[in-house]
């Protein structure tokens, strides 16, 4: 497998704090981090650039996906994933468990 996502789906954050709930990656290109789209039917999703260890490396650029509940908001909510990597895409639906 030349790319992942990991933590999905079933991540549990508290309601209204801005979370990392996953992280993408592109073994091909590990100076490069996938371009990843996301939202939440409850929420706000943002993707961040950053560094951390994957494919046998210690430092590669990864995608962060943080999501924030809206204010006041608790239950269930659905997370929709499409990212571009170089053998395919990232499309995923995951759900985040708000409390």
């Amino acid at each position: 497998m030349t790319h992942a996502v990991t933590n999905v789906p079933d991540a549990i954050v508290k309601s209204g704090v801005r979370t990392r709930i996953m992280i993408a990656w592109d073994c091909d290109q590990p100076s490069h981090a996938p371009i990843v789209w996301a939202h939440a039917d409850h929420g706000t999703v943002t993707v961040t650039k950053g560094r951390g260890p994957s494919c046998g490396l210690s430092s590669m650029n990864i995608a962060e996906i943080y999501y924030k509940s809206n204010r006041g908001f608790k239950g269930t909510d659905t997370l929709h994933l499409l990212g571009i990597v170089t053998n395919g895409k990232l499309d995923r639906t995951g759900t985040i468990v708000v409390r």
